[in-house]
């Protein structure tokens, strides 16, 4: 039989509420989502709450390799799209330990904490992603010691403290039989299999894995970095590699460990490793702009103001200490924007000036003025900057130089 198109269309009509009827309502239904990684991704109904969120959402705005999009144009892809393809690949894997090695006596409660742990891994990025915690704030703390107090720990203590702050707007009655075991997440962010069972030890390998450097984590950004920037091929399989990865005991610990046969693929992903970082990740001209851009911040982090709690103002370093503390709403607002907010704030003191003619105003309110001349001076400085990389006006790479340790024993970073 044939149908016309109005019979079509009337057929369309008459199952559409049918269909909508048998739908489950849209927070307890899994999302599908389109990945240009992995495909298709799957999100479990606690996770698509959670991606809901303003806390979650702000990643969309938080480049996955910072200043190096001004090298590789097509590299801006964000750390939204990284905790996905993380939490889907923490997942398959989980449920395959799960399903295939019954002996572990892996909890489907436990495969959802690994799970929502690659999920919000990176909810404390700061804008440009390391460069926040890596180059702008130890630059801040250098300049103005007593900034030091602000300085947060890394980037994982801040998601625990989001992921706490996202949670409380969460029902979680629908999908959990059982209390979610939010400390058992927070250990998985942290790398600290210490918090938790020791035979159990080997789902700490699975988002961040410390003793092998091969976890799900790496999996996807060495795909997706080489993907979208476009300087070098993956060349192992991942889905092959975890495919046949095993836990078994090496060392007195239960870890997940590779056959010998998948040894060369092993070497293939460490090989991809240094070619990204070769070829990637510490190419010259983007470290080059990464000091540009932490230079402009901090001469213009002395205007640049955040609304945090209450309408307080605050300066950009302090935002992350505050998060620690539970006073999240400034550090909410850091994204890559604070770039383009820094731009606008030098702009506007340009145009300020050029209408005073420079002047200063009288005697009267002279050390007022003398901190405005400060400020200006600051924006200035940031405002050259800015013009200076639209321009394409580089600071020139002359070498890198290894420096001694730092005082706390940790290996000082290379320099430009």
């Amino acid at each position: 039989m044939r149908l016309g198109l109005a019979s079509v269309s009337t057929l369309c009509v008459l199952l559409a509420p049918r269909v909508v009827g048998a739908l489950a309502p849209a927070a307890a239904r899994p999302r599908v989502i389109t990945d240009v990684i992995h495909r298709s991704i799957t999100l479990h109904p606690l996770c698509v709450q959670i991606v809901d969120t303003p806390e979650f959402q702000r990643l969309r705005g938080i480049s996955q390799l910072g200043t190096v999009q001004w090298v590789f144009p097509c590299a801006r892809h964000d750390r939204f799209q990284h905790a996905l393809g993380v939490s889907h690949l923490a997942s398959e894997w989980a449920r395959q330990f799960q399903r295939e090695q019954p002996e572990l006596k892996i909890t489907d409660q436990e495969v959802l904490c690994v799970t929502v742990a690659g999920l919000v891994h990176d909810l404390g990025h700061g804008p440009f992603s390391h460069f926040w915690e890596g180059s702008f704030l130890p630059a801040v703390a250098a300049a103005d010691p007593s900034t030091k107090a602000f300085m947060p720990p890394k980037h994982e203590e801040i998601s625990c403290r989001l992921l706490d702050r996202l949670l409380e707007g969460i029902d979680l009655s629908p999908w959990l039989e059982v209390p979610l075991h939010t400390e058992l997440i927070k250990a998985l962010v942290r790398g600290e299999p210490d918090a938790y069972a020791p035979e159990k030890s080997f789902l700490f390998d699975i988002v961040a894995n410390p003793r092998s450097g091969l976890d799900v984590d790496k999996i996807d950004y060495y795909q997706r970095d080489s993907y979208y920037s476009g300087v070098t091929k993956v060349s192992f399989d991942a889905v092959r590699l975890m495919r046949l990865a095993r836990v078994a005991e090496a060392d007195g610990q239960l870890q997940i460990c590779f056959p010998h046969k998948c040894v060369n693929e092993v070497l293939r992903v460490f090989s991809t490793r240094f070619d990204l970082h070769q070829e990637l990740y510490q190419h010259r001209v983007g470290a080059a702009v990464g000091y540009m851009v932490r230079d402009a911040l901090q001469h213009a982090s002395a205007k640049l103001r955040v609304v945090g709690e209450d309408g307080v103002l605050l300066r950009l370093h302090e935002c992350g200490s505050l998060a620690l503390d539970g006073r999240c709403q400034g550090y909410l607002q850091l994204t890559d924007a604070v770039l383009a907010l820094a731009e606008a704030e030098a702009r506007r003191a340009a145009v300020t000036e050029a209408r005073e003619g420079g002047a200063m105003g009288g005697a009267e309110g002279a050390v007022g003025d003398a901190g405005a001349a400060g400020d200006a001076e600051e924006m200035r400085r940031a405002g050259a900057l800015l013009q200076r990389l639209q321009r394409r006006d580089l600071y020139r790479f002359v070498g890198t130089v290894q420096l001694s340790p730092a005082a706390d024993g940790q290996p000082a970073p290379d320099v430009c």
